[in-house]
This record gives structure tokens, sequence and C-alpha cells, in this order.
């Protein structure tokens, strides 16, 4: 059943590795866009890599006292997955909703009213989607489209899961859902995005997409690899085969 709530707070959980060129832009457009929404927020990075990213953001920080921001380091990358469980663990007791985005700029901000509007109708999971009518698509690479709708498909025929974007990392999930769900994930870096959703899809958590705006980064170079990602969605789908196949949850 879902249920309204009045007021928020939310924690948005950004892994950044070597995004020196979009942190700073990012910030602006969060904090602005938050502003306008009146709800509570922190902002915590996850910053791995070896360029300004972080001193960048220790700055910002620094110039920008009034913010709640909680800033996390370590050189070496170990997954995007694992950077959003280490963000997810360190959210704040009164966090009521957890905001998931792209920090290279593919995500809109300025939507993110959009996400809310559906988290206070009380959805666990609101997903920013590229695959609804009203969608818009602008100056990804063919190669990165296939992909997406590839492993869309087949996690769909496979699970019968009701999202048609089930690899897109705009996301706004209740504070509880991300508790409950996060440990359980065992994928380290891309596939765990799918993978969440699976686990929420068993579990009966209610879901919803709402039609976003992705543009390709325009700074930086793009950290999906596409043997890698082939090989982790294939042995996430023999995983969660496995699970459906004994009931697992």
């Amino acid at each position: 059943m879902i249920s309204k709530m009045p007021k928020l707070f939310i924690s948005y959980v950004l892994p950044a590795y070597n995004e020196e060129k979009n942190v700073l832009p990012l910030m602006d457009s969060i904090t602005s866009a938050i502003k306008n929404s009146k709800e509570e927020y922190e902002i915590i990075f996850v910053v791995e890599g070896n360029d300004q990213t972080y001193p960048l953001l220790q700055k910002y920080q620094e110039e920008h006292p009034q913010l709640k921001m909680k800033l996390f380091y370590q050189p070496e990358p170990l997954g995007l997955t694992n950077a959003f469980k280490k963000g997810f663990e360190n959210i704040a007791q009164e966090s009521t909703h957890v905001v998931t985005m792209d920090v290279d700029l593919n995500h809109k901000p300025e939507e993110l009213p959009l996400l809310i509007k559906k988290a206070k109708e009380g959805y666990n999971v609101v997903i920013g989607s590229r695959a609804l009518d009203g969608a818009q698509v602008m100056n990804v690479p063919t190669w990165k489209r296939i992909i997406s709708k590839f492993a869309n498909t087949v996690f769909n025929k496979a699970f019968k899961i009701e999202v048609k974007d089930k690899t897109s990392g705009f996301r706004m999930i209740d504070a509880q859902t991300i508790r409950e769900i996060a440990p359980l994930v065992q994928a380290k870096n891309f596939e765990g995005l799918m993978e969440f959703l699976l686990i929420a899809n068993y579990r009966h958590k209610s879901m919803v997409e709402v039609p976003i705006t992705l543009t390709y980064r325009q700074h930086g170079e793009t950290k999906f690899r596409l043997f890698d990602a082939g090989v982790g969605y294939a042995k996430l789908l023999l995983k969660q085969g496995y699970r459906k196949k004994n009931n697992q949850n």
C-alpha cells in the first residue's frame, strides 16, 4: 500500500572517480534544485582516483560550511557498487531517502522534483527512466544504448520485473529499503544497479519510473567498460537465476 509523507531528509550519495571537471557544476546544480524543493538534505561523496576531485570538494566544503557534506576518499577504485555501499553505510540517521545520480552531469538535478513527487507518494524506489514516453537521450554513443537495451531486455524476460530502465543510476530510494537491500547486493560494479532492483522486486518493494533527460558527458572519460560489464551481467544473470530457482530472497 502506498502512503504519502509530508517532509523528507534526502541523502545524496555520489561516487566520483576522476571527475574534477564535473563535480563543482554538479554541486551548484544540486544545491539550486534542492533549495527550490525546500527539503532537508546532506551530500555524501565517495571519491576515487588521483585527479583534483577530492581537493576541489574539500575546498568547496570549506567555502560552504552551511552545507551538510561528507567526503570519503580512496585512491584506488573498488567499483561503482562498492562506492555506493560505502556512501549508504554513512547516511544520516534521520535520512528518509537516498538519491543516487551520475557525477558526470549525465543526469539533470533540476529534474529531481519529478522523483521527489513520487517518493512523497510513498514509492520505495523511484527511477529516472530513459525508456518512458517523454524521456530524452542526447549524444549517447550507439554502443552504450545497445548494451543498455540488451541488458534490460534479457533481464526483463528472465525475471519479469516491471521496470523498463533497470540500468539507470538516477534513483530515489527510501532509507529503510537502502538499509535492507544494499548489504545483500554482491556485485561490485555497474551491474549492481540491476541487482539492487532484482532484490527489491523479490522483496515486493513498490517501484515507479519517471521520464528524464540524459545528456552524455562533455568532460572526462566514461568508466563503463564493455567487456567488464558483459562479464558482470552474465554472472548476475546466473546468480539471480539460481536465486529464483531456489526461491531465495
